[in-house]
C-alpha cells in the first residue's frame, strides 16, 4: 500500500483493558483526533478523552496522564506482514505495541484496520503519579482498535 489514507476520527474505537488472569479489571475507551495509513500508522489520540468507570478523573488528572500538560497520546508503527509494531509515546514515555491487525478493504477508497496488541509494563516516574495510574502502568495493557481510513 503506497497511497496515504487519512482516519475518519469519528469511525474509530480505541479500548484499552488491564487484565488480572485474563479478567477484565475495567475497561477504558479513547477518542482519536487524526491519523494515516500507509506502510506505517500513525495515529493521534486526545488524552482528555479517556472514559472509564470510576478511574477516569484520577487517571486524566495531573497525576496520572496529566492532560492538560500532555493534551496527546500518539501511535507510530511500521507494517511487518498483518502486523504493525511501533511505539505508543504516553507523557514523553515510550511503550512498546504490537498491533495484530485484520484489513478489510470496502472499496477502492475504504480500508478499517481491525487489531489487537498489547503495551508491556511500563517504568514511568512512578513517584509522580497518583496510585491508580501507578497500579495500571505495572500491568500488561490489552489494546483494541477498529478504525476505518479513507482517501
Amino acid at each position: 500500500m503506497t497511497d496515504t489514507l487519512t482516519l475518519c476520527p469519528h469511525r474509530c474505537v480505541i479500548e484499552v483493558t488491564p487484565r488480572v488472569l485474563g479478567l477484565p479489571l475495567t475497561r477504558a475507551r479513547l477518542r482519536a483526533r487524526d491519523g494515516e495509513l500507509t506502510d506505517s500508522i500513525s495515529i493521534t489520540v486526545e488524552a482528555a478523552s479517556l472514559k472509564t468507570p470510576l478511574l477516569g478523573r484520577a487517571l486524566r488528572g495531573h497525576k496520572g496522564l496529566s492532560t492538560n500538560r500532555y493534551p496527546t497520546i500518539a501511535f507510530q508503527a511500521e507494517r511487518a506482514g498483518d502486523d504493525f509494531t511501533g511505539t505508543v509515546r504516553v507523557r514523553q514515555t515510550d511503550c512498546v505495541l504490537t498491533l495484530h491487525t485484520k484489513t478489510i478493504t470496502i472499496d477502492k477508497d475504504t480500508v478499517i484496520i481491525w487489531g489487537r496488541g498489547r503495551i508491556g509494563r511500563s517504568q514511568p516516574r512512578t513517584r509522580r503519579l497518583n496510585l491508580p495510574a501507578r497500579l495500571l502502568g505495572r500491568r500488561k495493557l490489552h489494546v483494541e482498535i477498529a478504525a476505518e481510513f479513507t482517501r
